[in-house]
């Protein structure tokens, strides 16, 4: 387990570093894409599984007709998004034939829904452990509430499976917004 927690805190300072230079270079980047896909060589910013500015609710502007909304939204999803990149090719990792997943608490913890809790997850893969420190809960008045989430080691989120590239997170946010 000491390695594991000595490569998450290198991994973590890279990613902190690495998540600093997204800030100035991720506009740059945009500028680069063809049809939301970044090129090899700026993969490090690219989210993997979704094109820049996916289909999501809370992009700044809803349709991205214009070079300026697209590079505004695009701008956001990798600020949003920050070196998802590197985080799941570089510091993460894919789980291997024959791992062992273990679960200790609710796995239904996170804000949407809101569920409050701790929950700590392992995973043994290719000789390697890796885990997961996942918290949430409530706070503040009902007309405004929002919670605390913490999110620390490596996004082990419900059943991995043989293949599944699991990438490196250390996130706290106490304005987190939550759903019912």
């Amino acid at each position: 387990m000491f390695k594991s927690m000595f490569w998450f805190v290198v991994s973590s300072l890279i990613n902190a570093l690495a998540g600093l230079l997204n800030y100035p270079l991720a506009p740059i980047a945009v500028l680069f894409q063809k049809d939301g896909w970044l090129p090899n060589w700026l993969w490090w910013f690219q989210t993997p599984d979704n094109p820049l500015a996916a289909q999501i609710p809370d992009r700044i502007f809803p349709e991205h007709d214009t070079p300026f909304k697209r590079w505004v939204n695009y701008t956001a999803w990798l600020y949003r998004n920050s070196m998802y990149g590197l985080s799941e090719t570089l510091l993460g990792f894919t789980v291997e034939p024959g791992f062992t997943y273990a679960c200790d608490g609710d796995e239904r913890v996170g804000n949407k829904p809101l569920v409050e809790g701790l929950v700590r997850r392992t995973l043994t893969s290719g000789g390697k452990t890796y885990w997961q420190w996942y918290y949430v809960k409530a706070w503040g008045p009902e007309k405004w509430r929002r919670c605390i989430r913490i999110n620390m080691g490596w996004k082990l989120w419900g059943s991995p499976q043989v293949g599944d590239k699991i990438s490196i997170v250390f996130s706290l946010s106490p304005w987190q917004g939550w759903l019912k």
